[in-house]
């Protein structure tokens, strides 16, 4: 039975960090194209199975293509700005969403939409 590859693998693969091969498969900091195009490569050449990189051009043609409606409502009872953790995690949900294609918008759900089981107009 073979064993699991894993991040340091690539790493020692490709000669670069455990660092720099964790930011080429989930798609964050900064790395060139080059790189994140080799150790993708590397990584799917040996078999790494836990991708979450996501080919963003490739989602919004596709998303562009079906023409479908891109709004997420977010419904809430309070409004969020009051924490400090609430504006940032929208902020990042917003901009993640976005490159799908997806917008969101925020509605204050009162007391009375839920009695009346109504959604805000």
């Amino acid at each position: 039975m073979s064993q699991r590859v894993t991040l340091q693998d690539i790493a020692d693969e490709l000669g670069v960090s455990r660092n720099t091969v964790s930011k080429a498969i989930n798609n964050t900091g900064l790395l060139s194209e080059s790189t994140k195009k080799k150790v993708l490569a590397k990584a799917v050449k040996m078999g790494y199975k836990q991708f979450s990189y996501v080919d963003f051009d490739n989602v919004n043609k596709q998303l562009q293509a079906k023409n479908d409606k891109t709004e997420i409502a977010l419904l809430t009872t309070w409004f969020l700005n009051g924490s400090h953790f609430s504006a940032p995690m929208l902020d990042k949900f917003q901009l993640e969403i976005s490159k799908f294609g997806y917008s969101m918008s925020m509605h204050i759900i009162r007391d009375e939409d839920i009695q009346n089981l109504t959604l805000p107009a």
